[in-house]
């Protein structure tokens, strides 16, 4: 198996979801404090990782 691919699989299957979970958790704890970033963190969460996966996913896994 190729060095680079099973980067890529790594950074995917690890990354996204921890980079998932820290905009969610960043989110949660400013909510009292700023809402309007947390409203756009929960946005990127929502809208902005989901495509950026599959575009990955599909760019270099596939």
């Amino acid at each position: 198996m190729d060095k680079t691919f099973l980067g890529w699989v790594l950074a995917l299957g690890l990354g996204f979801p921890l980079l998932a979970l820290s905009i969610n958790e960043m989110a949660e704890r400013l909510e009292p404090h700023q809402p309007l970033l947390a409203k756009a963190l929960r946005r990127t969460h929502q809208y902005v990782l989901p495509p950026l996966a599959v575009l990955l996913v599909m760019r270099y896994l596939l």
